[in-house]
């Protein structure tokens, strides 16, 4: 149910989201889009990266383990706890993604 005054956002990533799409964000799946963002992205090793929206942090684990420096940004903290362990990304932060600005000099990635 939504919350008055609140972004939709807030209100549609919440326990019933995983609920419903939990069961589609497997681990091969995650390995995948990850080896396709290195690749598209020619990410070196020690690369930072920003997971904006990380969710339950399972692209953001999974670029960690692979040696990039990251910060996963999630508005629900919850969610990083329901699915992955929160070793080895660098930081973990509890912001919504319109808190986040950039230079103008910034290239954006969307995956």
């Amino acid at each position: 149910m939504a919350t008055v005054g609140s972004p939709w956002y807030v209100d549609f990533f919440r326990s019933d989201y995983l609920e419903v799409y939990d069961r589609q964000f497997t681990a091969e799946r995650a390995e995948k889009e990850v080896a396709f963002a290195e690749k598209a992205l020619q990410l070196k090793p020690g690369t930072r990266v920003l997971d904006l929206c990380c969710g339950q942090g399972r692209h953001s684990v999974l670029l960690a383990k692979h040696g990039f420096q990251v910060t996963a940004l999630d508005l629900n903290p919850a969610s990083w706890h329901s699915g992955q362990p929160v070793q080895p990304v660098s930081h973990w932060t509890q912001l919504p993604p319109t808190c986040v600005r950039f230079p103008s000099t910034t290239t954006l990635t969307q995956s």
